[in-house]
């Protein structure tokens, strides 16, 4: 919930619920949120993926994924920390896996 803040009150602003996508059962629910997201990544790397390299329009879209892509990459190397190597080790494992997945990212 987010807090709104009214003169000197405090009021909770209930955030809406998600909408899910409903897989099977035919209904129009809205695609989630995630399902979205992963559909937009999916065009952009198609695009990067269809222009020549060292063009600098597929330089900007790889940046972009990049970037986007950098605080789940951070969330799950995070989860691996404890475990005999330091966090930021994971970390910079993450990123770097990041980015070669982005570079050969193959859309067939």
């Amino acid at each position: 919930m987010n807090r709104g803040h009214s003169g000197g009150a405090t009021t909770l602003i209930a955030e809406p619920a998600p909408a899910y996508h409903a897989r099977s059962t035919g209904s129009t629910a809205t695609a989630s949120p995630y399902a979205q997201r992963r559909a937009e990544t999916m065009h952009v790397l198609t695009r990067m993926n269809r222009l020549t390299v060292g063009d600098p329009e597929r330089e900007r879209l790889r940046g972009q994924v990049i970037e986007d892509h950098m605080p789940y990459a951070r969330h799950i190397a995070t989860r691996y920390g404890g475990r005999g190597q330091l966090v930021e080790d994971f970390v910079q494992v993450a990123y770097l896996g990041l980015v070669k997945a982005v570079d050969n990212f193959d859309p067939d």
